[in-house]
Order: structure tokens, then sequence, then C-alpha cells
């Protein structure tokens, strides 16, 4: 159990400087086995004990920063998945919103996708976050979709065209701000396959952040894994 929420590490850095030094050390050197990297890694949940670290819990939804959650994927995901899951899309008789999982959520999407979601009731328990996300991390994140210096597409145009229509929603904070700039930052310092490997997962999977799914351990984990967590079958 981390004891702060203050002067402790992203699990997402963690998770990615982890995968950096595994594809180096597998000597993986193709997109395709790159990215089936990641996603095992994602579907299986990378869980790290809290004894032997001191990674950052999700600010929210537990004040205490004991057993928040974080959520890092594309619009459909998390409003037709996780905001299901989490009963915070919703708010009728039959199903009240959860005032508990009342976390800022910050979004980037096409016009098309915000009007079909985020201006509508169906998101009655979604509010916006006042951090970074916005002002300093969103660009930065964007630039490896699109590099307006040189008006090329980073990545490829498969990468802008996903980011732009499927959308990009960040639920909760991290250390009190958006996630976004931190892995920016580590993802710079890994190789264009790690990063292509990583940014596919995250829409392909979603990635959750989560300090209740294994007691003891702070996770990192696709929605499916995550689910699973809180919906046993």
């Amino acid at each position: 159990m981390n004891t702060s929420c203050v002067e402790c590490k992203n699990p997402i850095v963690n998770f990615i400087e982890y995968v950096s030094a595994q594809i180096i050390a597998q000597e993986i050197t193709t997109y395709p086995a790159a990215t089936a990297y990641v996603e095992e890694l994602l579907t299986a949940g990378y869980f790290v004990s809290n004894k032997y670290s001191n990674l950052c819990c999700p600010d929210c939804p537990d004040e205490n920063c004991e057993d928040g959650v974080y959520f890092l994927g594309d619009a459909d995901l998390f409003v037709q998945d996780f905001t299901v899951l989490m009963d915070i899309n919703v708010d009728t008789a039959e199903r009240p919103v959860n005032p508990n999982h009342l976390c800022c959520t910050n979004y980037y999407m096409s016009v098309d996708k915000y009007h079909e979601y985020f201006d509508t009731t169906r998101c009655s328990g979604v509010y916006s976050c006042c951090n970074k996300f916005n002002s300093e991390c969103l660009d930065s994140f964007l630039a490896y979709f699109y590099d307006t210096t040189s008006a090329t597409y980073t990545l490829g145009h498969g990468y802008w065209w996903a980011a732009l229509t499927l959308g990009i929603v960040e639920y909760s904070t991290i250390n009190g701000n958006s996630a976004l700039c931190d892995i920016i930052e580590a993802l710079k310092a890994t190789s264009l396959i790690c990063q292509v490997a990583f940014i596919t997962g995250m829409f392909s999977l979603g990635i959750v952040v989560s300090c209740g799914c294994r007691p003891g351990y702070t996770g990192v984990m696709s929605y499916t894994r995550f689910a699973s967590c809180i919906s046993p079958t």
C-alpha cells in the first residue's frame, strides 16, 4: 500500500521502462512482435509489489490514494464499457450514478465523437479536470501522431486517424495531474518500436492503473483485465 500520493513514480512510466528493457533484452525487432508483447503484458496485467516500490496509486476515487483507478484509452471503450463498469455514465432511478466514482475526465476527439458522447446525458457523471492535459500534455502527445513543424505523420496516418476519430480519454489523475506528460517523457527515452507498441496497446486494449485489483500490488493492465477484477466470472 502506498503511504503517500506525493513523491511516487507513475506506474505507467515504470511499465514503459520495463517494456523498453525487455524489447532490447529479448531482441524484439519488429513492430508486430513488440505490439504483441505489450498487448500480452496488458492482457495478463503487469503487477508490482508495493513492498519493493514506490509507485503512485491513482488519485481518484479513493481520497487516501490506496485504491484508485486510472484509465487511458479511446472514447468508445471508455463510454460503452468503462463508465458502465464503474457506474458513472448512467443516472436513472434503476441505476444511479455512483458518487464515489465521479473522477474528472480529460478527452480529445473529433466533433462528431464529442457530440455522440460528451454533450449528452450519456456521460452525466463525467466532468473535466483542471490540469495540464490540455494546456501542456496533449500537444506533445499528439506530436507522436503528427509533427506540425514538418507536416508529417510521425507514426503513420493510421495513428493520427485513430487519435482523432476514436478519441483519447483520460479518467482520473496520478500524483495530482494528468499522466500524459510523464508518459510522453518516458516514451521519448525509448525506441520507435516501443512507442508504436505502447500506443497501439492503448488504442486496442485501453490502459488501466489500479491499486485494488490485486491487494498489495500496483497494476497496469488492459480494460478487460481490470473488468475481471471488478466483476470476476
